[in-house]
């Protein structure tokens, strides 16, 4: 046997292996996408269960939730961290409380998904843990 001998790749086994990379990743980025889905509402449930807690602050030293009633829309996350001594990032969410009387209250963390047609919501109120929906907030 000669040692400089090489044995050459065929085509057929190139095809093979690229069939395998394209099935490994036809299975693997769908999954790799829920997975960061899932991750990011987890940490907008988080970030709501954190606004629940400062809400219940806000109310004990203003006898009112954080915005002052009247339905008005407190957009922004920079609001909410101002108004309830907060420090959340919100990169990739977006972040808004509504009040409509002294005793209600509900915040929300959105995030828009590629196509720009879908969304996801996370909502919390003060009588409720926080609950995503696919789609705009109900």
């Amino acid at each position: 046997m000669d040692l400089h001998e090489h044995r050459a790749v065929t085509l057929i086994e190139l095809m093979v292996v690229i069939i395998i990379i394209g099935v490994v990743l036809a299975f693997g980025i769908p999954m790799y996408q829920n997975v960061v889905q899932k991750a990011r509402e987890k940490t907008v449930k988080n970030c709501l269960l954190l606004i629940k807690d400062a809400q219940e602050i806000y109310l004990d030293d203003n006898s009112h939730y954080f915005p002052d009633a009247g339905g008005i829309p407190m957009p922004g996350l920079t609001n909410i961290n101002n108004n309830l001594n907060l420090a959340i990032i919100g990169d990739f969410a977006y972040y808004s409380c509504t009040s409509s009387a002294w005793n209600l209250y509900s915040c929300t963390g959105t995030y828009p998904q590629p196509p720009a047609s879908a969304q996801w919501c996370c909502k919390v109120t003060e009588s409720a843990s926080p609950v995503c929906y696919t789609g705009a907030c109900p």
